[in-house]
């Protein structure tokens, strides 16, 4: 099996000398390039990808990542919040759903079905909507980590930055600052994920210069 890290010592000098901080390396750290599941995959996927394909937009690859994960559709270059809420409110089918059919929902189901006071169908939904994560705000933040994530892989594999890729993952990450997904985040982390979202922000803008 294929491994890779992105690291200092693995990237482009370029990416060495303008990421310095501890955070954008991190595996763990959630906001953080390469430290949330979205992110991670993502940017594993980017690095395998791209040494087939070389010349190919990064675009491309962002494209068929999100169309495997089959999120409900949103226009990634909206900022509006009023059409960000109305995406993270919406009610989702959970029949349909990426989760739906897969062996947690079947232990779920038998794990309701043994309760004293058995749930009926449509609190079943919502249980499976919440533990899964089958909402609006955890697809918009998960197809924002993996622009963010695309964009910081090809600059730290190639110590430059797709015009196009860049633009996007700018608008991801000032989409991630305004304030109603910031709420989404525990309360005692808001404040380190908005210093940590602005200074990739401000490194974002430094690539290609």
């Amino acid at each position: 099996m294929e491994d890779f890290e992105f690291t200092p010592e693995t990237s482009h000098p370029k990416a060495k000398d303008l990421l310095t901080e501890d955070f954008y390396w991190s595996d763990e750290e959630e906001t953080s390039p390469f430290g949330n599941d979205d992110g991670a995959e993502a940017s594993f996927g980017f690095w395998k990808w791209r040494k087939k394909n070389k010349n190919v937009s990064p675009l491309k690859y962002l494209e068929k990542l999100l169309n495997e994960w089959d999120f409900p559709y949103f226009d990634l270059t909206e900022l509006n919040s009023a059409k960000i809420h109305e995406y993270i409110t919406q009610k989702r089918d959970v029949d349909n759903n990426p989760f739906s059919g897969n062996m947690l929902a079947d232990q779920l189901k038998q794990m309701a079905s043994e309760m004293e006071d058995e749930p009926d169908d449509n609190q079943f939904k919502e249980l499976l909507a919440n533990v899964t994560g089958a909402s609006g705000d955890s697809y918009l933040i998960g197809m924002d980590n993996a622009i963010i994530a695309v964009a910081y892989a090809q600059f730290a594999l190639e110590g430059k930055l797709d015009a196009n890729l860049k633009a996007l993952a700018q608008t991801a990450i000032k989409r991630e600052l305004l304030p109603l997904l910031i709420e989404t985040f525990s309360e005692d982390y808001r404040a380190t994920r908005i210093e940590q979202l602005n200074k990739m922000l401000k490194s974002l803008n430094q690539m290609n210069d």
